[in-house]
């Protein structure tokens, strides 16, 4: 959840997909740490005001009291800061049993029930902090990580929503709810976030990544909506979809160039090469193209086995479910090529939906009485029984 890392799902994506891949929590404790001091100074400006009337040795304890409040909590924040979550629990949890209305407090060690999977005590002390701060972006943000993680997705919206709303801009917040919509299948939705992210911050990497999987998802929505259409219709939407997958190459590209040295670079710089191919070999300007759809060739071809992929454990453990689509060739040797994922999902179930594609067996398609490579789109539902 670290902004400053790159731990991308899809994920979105997602990721959340992709949650685990959302730089929210840790960006809390960042602005939340960042804001502490002016905080502090607000809470040391109305002590003051309220205890003018004091006598001196009873405000300097009542300073030194509240000081020491701060000096708790703060603890508690560096501890998260520092990834030792179960000694910031503790510490945390301290100081919530003496100070019930600490609301960073309960922020913080929410933020740190949710690194260590207890997403019980992660929800009661964010909702916590809710209560106490109710228009506080940074919790509302934790508080969508946290519901997302559940399975609750239409909830977590609701929560990354009135974050944008209260925190217009916080391009974490605005991400988080692109990267929300993504995760369910709403690609104009989350490319709208994503744009409306780099808005705010041009070189936020995750947001291209992002823009570039919303992008993909709408490119493909296109095509498959232009099969049973008009020959016109079916012609503007086939340009809406090549427009729309070449935006998604740039997109992906500019993830590239602004984290190279992301852990999913190496990875993504082949599906980048995938990708180029399709551009150039499905172009109706290209003479010399070697890849055809089906409706492009006199027989299509005919797969005669799909295996279907494993459910990670991962992934059931953490209710994830929805569907993966990857566009591969059927080529005319008979064998799969350059196989990609236009529609993500988390822990695994995307790189299983591709292990289990590049087993399908097939007869090749056939144009003008020989064989011909024709590209096809496949889908694979994951769902929890």
């Amino acid at each position: 959840m670290r902004s400053t890392q790159h731990n991308f799902a899809p994920p979105l994506v997602l990721a959340l997909a992709m949650c685990t891949c959302l730089p929210c929590a840790a960006a809390a404790a960042r602005a939340q740490a960042q804001d502490a001091p002016q905080q502090q100074q607000s809470q040391s400006q109305q002590q003051q005001q309220s205890q003018q009337q004091q006598p001196v040795e009873v405000k300097s304890q009542v300073d030194d009291a509240a000081k020491s409040a701060f000096d708790d909590t703060a603890r508690g924040v560096e501890l998260y800061k520092q990834t030792k979550y179960k000694e910031a629990i503790k510490q945390l949890r301290a100081v919530t049993k003496k100070r019930k209305d600490d609301a960073q407090a309960w922020l913080y060690l929410g933020m740190s029930y949710l690194r260590t999977d207890d997403t019980k005590k992660a929800a009661e002390a964010l909702q916590t902090a809710r209560r106490l701060r109710p228009a506080d972006v940074m919790t509302l943000n934790a508080l969508a990580v946290l519901l997302a993680q559940r399975g609750e997705d239409s909830e977590a919206i609701e929560v990354a929503a009135e974050a944008v709303k209260y925190g217009k801009q916080n391009f974490e917040a605005h991400y988080l709810l692109a990267a929300l919509n993504y995760r369910a299948g709403r690609f104009a939705q989350a490319l709208e976030g994503a744009e409306a992210t780099l808005k705010l911050n041009p070189t936020f990497p995750s947001a291209h990544y992002l823009k570039g999987q919303a992008l993909l998802g709408l490119s493909d929505q296109a095509q498959s909506n232009a099969w049973n259409e008009t020959p016109e219709v079916r012609d503007m939407l086939s340009e809406k979809s090549r427009v729309r997958y070449e935006e998604a190459v740039r997109a992906l590209e500019a993830f590239v160039r602004l984290a190279p040295d992301a852990p999913e670079v190496p990875k993504l710089r082949e599906e980048l090469t995938h990708m180029r191919l399709y551009r150039d070999a499905l172009s109706p300007s290209n003479p010399n193209r070697s890849i055809y759809s089906g409706r492009e060739v006199t027989i299509k071809a005919n797969i005669y086995s799909k295996p279907e992929p494993m459910y990670t454990e991962r992934a059931r453990r953490n209710g994830v479910r929805g569907t993966v689509r990857v566009r591969l060739v059927l080529g005319a040797d008979g064998r799969i090529h350059h196989i990609y994922a236009t529609r993500r999902l988390p822990d695994g179930l995307t790189e299983a939906a591709i292990s289990a594609a590049q087993k399908i067996k097939f007869t090749p398609a056939i144009k003008d009485g020989r064989p011909v490579s024709q590209f096809v789109t496949i889908e694979y539902n994951f769902n929890i029984y």
